[in-house]
């Protein structure tokens, strides 16, 4: 058996062991976001900190000043005094740059690195040192044990991090507990013990990082997956409202829309043009230069109309084969007249040669406009039946015209 190439993979194997216990990874387009989200999180909470310690320590420097008044500069209690007077005041200084802090959306890597880092190291370093000074009166560890469990539980700290905060103020701990603890055969016990809770709160802090990272990118998927399924919908509806030929709205959303322009109208008292358009001829263009020319002219006609639209209330929809109809809110009768006039005008200077055609040697349109102000006495069906009168009278015109009709406006 060939064991030559097991140790390189065994050491890959080690090493993405290492970096998984260590490192809870974000991927690279969330990892920014993910750093000031979590940096936010830890200066809230951190600001919160530093008002209950400025308070806490208050309140034990006075129970102290009462209760020990004449022993009060003897020691431990001038340690106990100097550590809470140090700490209200650093307490105030941290919460008055947490403040500002706050003010600002983006930090550097480096500026929130070296916050929490400081912060949670000078936390525990207090807990630590007064936990020492207890060992001068009843040997007790409480205050920094239970330091040890709250930086675990209220920061989200990467692992590698507070591993160096735990190992850096651990290894202070257990140098400076010869020159306070007594007797000296019950050392290694509180060594041991404390090491122990530093491992368990180390491997908290570690669940609560990673459980973090672990909410933040299904959260992101969540988002992205919503996202896209919106924008998903948003195009499937769109294309439910849209030709597929031209681009244009179809005639679904033609009367959708057309009804509540007509609403609008009835409550406005403001007139409303339409003007229903066909394609001179086009059977004869179809049968000669085939369907997939036809497609193109219906294509390029479909173009130039919606070129016209030229306000978010205006429409124009592919009524059915070769035939459009462009709605026109708030629009008299002489305006959608010119506007027709233009679109018979420009369809022409297409030039798209029609050897076939009666009328003219190139594809040309007819228009019939109809302008009404709409009113409970009038109808919706009554309107689009003298657009598409009105289209008529085009057509027996010999085409390749306007026809204008005009309701009651």
């Amino acid at each position: 058996m060939d064991t030559g190439n097991m140790e390189p993979v065994n050491i890959m194997l080690i090493g993405g062991g290492i970096k998984k216990l260590f490192c809870a990874m974000v991927p690279d387009e969330y990892r920014s976001e993910f750093k000031q989200d979590t940096f936010k999180t830890n200066l809230f909470r951190a600001k919160l900190t530093a008002a209950g310690f400025m308070v806490i320590e208050t309140i034990l420097l006075v129970v102290l000043a009462l209760t020990t008044r004449e022993e009060l500069g003897s020691v431990p209690n001038v340690y106990y005094v100097s550590a809470y007077i140090f700490m209200v005041l650093l307490m105030a200084a941290f919460l008055i740059l947490f403040s500002r802090m706050e003010k600002t959306d983006n930090h550097s890597e480096k500026t929130m690195s070296a916050t929490e880092f400081s912060f949670t190291s000078i936390i525990l370093l207090r807990s630590a040192f007064m936990s020492l000074f207890d060992q001068m009166r009843d040997g007790q560890v409480g205050v920094y044990i239970a330091a040890l469990f709250a930086i675990a539980v209220v920061p989200y700290i990467r692992p590698v991090v507070s591993l160096i905060i735990y190992a850096g103020v651990h290894l202070v701990f257990l140098s400076s507990l010869p020159y306070f603890f007594h007797p000296a055969e019950k050392l290694p016990g509180v060594a041991i013990s404390t090491s122990a809770y530093v491992a368990l709160a180390w491997i908290i802090s570690r669940t609560m990082y990673k459980s973090r990272v672990t909410n933040f990118i299904s959260n992101k998927t969540i988002q992205k997956n919503n996202r896209e399924l919106q924008e998903a919908n948003q195009k499937l509806e769109t294309l439910s409202f849209t030709d597929s030929l031209t681009g244009v709205y179809n005639r679904r959303k033609f009367y959708q829309l057309l009804r509540m322009e007509w609403k609008r109208g009835t409550d406005q008292c403001m007139p409303l043009s339409i003007i229903m358009v066909d394609i001179d001829h086009f059977k004869l263009y179809n049968d000669n230069y085939g369907h997939r020319s036809g497609d193109h002219c219906i294509r390029e006609i479909g173009k130039l109309l919606a070129s016209f639209i030229k306000r978010s209330s205006d429409m124009v929809a592919r009524y059915g084969g070769d035939e459009f109809v462009i709605v026109l809110p708030c629009t008299g009768d002489k305006g959608a007249c010119t506007i027709a006039e233009n679109i018979r005008s420009a369809v022409e200077g297409l030039n798209i040669p029609h050897a076939f055609s009666p009328v003219s040697d190139h594809v040309t349109i007819s228009l019939g406009v109809y302008t009404v102000v709409p009113s409970d006495d009038s109808s919706l069906k009554s309107f689009i039946e003298a657009a598409d009168k009105a289209l008529y009278r085009a057509k027996q015109a010999d085409r390749n015209r306007v026809y204008c009709a005009v309701g009651d406006n």
